[in-house]
């Protein structure tokens, strides 16, 4: 066994109990905090001349990120190869659920995860996708099946709703308890323009939603017919995202009717009043959603958390929707910007979803 191995530490360790126990190797380190868990920050404390730890108090049940303070250097656990990917890179840790969550990995039929590099005309570059497709399916004997467009946020890449999202064992879950309909997940890359940091957001997002729209309808949606027993039409094809990728589905998805019947915005970066007009004088007040063949075109599902710096943004939003009454599913729920709201949305999106296909 070689120096490296044997050097490991078990770090982050879960209890029982649900209090989870850090170790860090860093001899020379004169502070190590545990940041970003859903209690006060964790202080270690040095156990001997090169290992320091600590043990919090119980943890809500879930996954939570987390993050070293070293002397005032963010890293993360270099034991712990759970890593979520943002702007800035986390660890993460996962306690379990009694019962399971429905993102936890439990004894189910399990669908697969497909990556995907294809060519996008758009951009002229290779580009990547996820692809989920449920238990069971097979080129040959499957049904064409529903598509959800899934999108991700700004700091976020097409692995976000996997790695950190865990959307196919929330489907995996789901399905199992007859709770929605199979359906493919597809998660591209939100960013076909290069995230800038020095520029504005408003002034970046707006330009990448374009060229991503375009990407979408002529290189992506193509891409995965030719692949995969997919749905051609509007009826059975949703359009959803978080933050960014929120905001990107409701202009895609309400401007193009003939292509998504559905639209979903989580935590969106909803769009501002100089865009209202454009995005809604087009679509015309309808009754009330219901579930059924009567559903009307274009049905909106948007949910926020009462903590959510982009709340005042969305209220706003939603005021222009009511005012033109223009039917929409509105869900305030407690919770801010992050993956514990985002998860719990997916879930009810994909439920929402499923029984628009129901028989009334």
């Amino acid at each position: 066994m070689s120096d490296e191995i044997r050097a490991q530490l078990i770090s982050p360790e879960v209890h029982a109990d649900r209090r989870v126990t850090f170790r860090i190797r860093a001899p020379h380190a004169q502070s190590i905090t545990i940041e970003g868990l859903p209690t006060q920050p964790l202080q270690l404390t040095k156990q001997d001349a090169e290992i320091w730890t600590g043990t919090t108090l119980s943890l809500p049940s879930g996954l939570h990120a987390y993050y070293l303070e070293i002397d005032g250097n963010r890293l993360i656990d270099p034991s712990n190869r759970d890593v979520k990917k943002w702007l800035s890179l986390s660890s993460q840790l996962e306690v379990p659920g009694h019962p399971p969550h429905l993102h936890e990995l439990t004894s189910v039929p399990h669908g697969s995860i497909h990556l995907h590099t294809y060519h996008s005309l758009t951009t002229s570059s290779e580009r990547e996708v996820y692809v989920y497709t449920p238990p069971g399916y097979s080129p040959t004997t499957t049904q064409d099946l529903p598509v959800l467009y899934l999108l991700h946020g700004y700091g976020d890449d097409a692995s976000a709703w996997t790695q950190v999202g865990r959307v196919h064992r929330i489907a995996d879950n789901l399905l199992s308890q007859d709770k929605i309909t199979p359906a493919l997940i597809v998660m591209p890359d939100g960013h076909p323009l290069n995230i800038d940091l020095q520029r504005d957001f408003d002034d970046y997002a707006d330009e990448n939603r374009q060229l991503l729209e375009r990407e979408l309808l002529h290189d992506l949606i193509p891409y995965v017919e030719a692949q995969y027993l997919s749905s051609r039409g509007a009826t059975r094809r949703w359009i959803t995202g978080l933050s960014m990728g929120g905001g990107q589905s409701l202009h895609i998805g309400l401007s193009h009717p003939s292509v998504f019947s559905a639209v979903g915005a989580f935590s969106a970066a909803a769009p501002y009043a100089a865009q209202w007009d454009a995005l809604l004088n087009p679509l015309k007040p309808v009754k009330p959603l219901k579930p059924g063949p009567d559903l009307p075109s274009r049905p909106l599902w948007i949910g926020c958390g009462e903590d959510d710096f982009l709340l005042k943004r969305n209220l706003r939003f939603i005021d222009q929707l009511r005012e033109r009454q223009i039917a929409h599913e509105w869900h305030l729920t407690s919770g801010g910007h992050d993956w514990y709201v985002w998860r719990d949305y997916i879930a009810r999106f994909l439920t929402w979803t499923s029984e628009s296909l129901q028989p009334s």
